[in-house]
């Protein structure tokens, strides 16, 4: 039985430590009209760990490799001028305006081709060490790649926030009320999260394979 436990032990500590040093992977998901004006900044934040392996070390944290992938959604496709935005294109554009249910299926369709672009990095590394975020046009980063990694990789949980009354009038009237009149979903169970999330890959998987579910009982 020693002899046992000391194997497993063993056995366990390896795993543990495969585990530590496996690549922690951060994907963007840009959702933009044609263009993203911080674009050097992001690509200067990114610091060529971009599913690079071999470039890894330059977003390591504590000695673990941090990569990253970038998967943009643009309103306007056609009008993008920059070439590093548009070899990150995804194929789908639903033409998203402010609030309309299109912003959730260019969401949708991020996390889609975001989970197929990072089904090899997370293969030696885990689901739970694969986060997507969301971000918009007008956002930055604020602090350096290995330390977003350091706070995202604390937990392994996804993250919104959940609001259950209408933060504005506005809020209320345009966003609430149609939803609570229309009897499609009770209005105690009527609430909204901003789309600026963070999703671990297990359940990126389960939101883009829920919608697929919703797609063919419409059909």
């Amino acid at each position: 039985l020693a002899s046992l436990r000391g194997k497993a032990t063993s056995a366990h500590k390896a795993a543990s430590d495969q585990a530590s040093d496996s690549p922690f992977v951060v994907c963007l998901l840009f959702i933009i009209i044609d263009s993203l004006p911080f674009e050097g900044i992001w690509r200067r934040w990114l610091g060529g760990t971009e599913a690079n392996p071999n470039m890894a070390a330059k977003g390591s944290n504590a000695g673990r490799p941090v990569l990253t992938k970038v998967l943009v959604h643009a309103k306007f496709p056609e009008k993008v001028k920059s070439e590093w935005v548009r070899a990150r294109l995804i194929k789908e554009s639903y033409k998203p305006e402010w609030g309309s249910v299109e912003i959730t299926k260019a969401m949708v369709a991020l996390l889609k081709r975001g989970v197929e672009a990072t089904s090899s990095m997370a293969v030696p590394t885990g689901d739970d060490r694969v986060r997507f975020l969301f971000a918009s046009e007008s956002c930055v980063p604020v602090c350096k790649l290995p330390d977003a990694a350091t706070a995202l990789s604390a937990s392994k949980q996804s993250w919104l926030q959940v609001k259950y009354k209408p933060r504005t009038g506005y809020n209320g009237s345009s966003q609430w009320l149609p939803i609570e009149n229309s009897s499609l979903i009770p209005k105690e169970c009527v609430c909204k999260a901003d789309q600026w999330v963070c999703l671990t890959r297990t359940h990126a998987k389960e939101i883009f394979g829920l919608a697929q579910q919703l797609d063919q009982s419409t059909k």
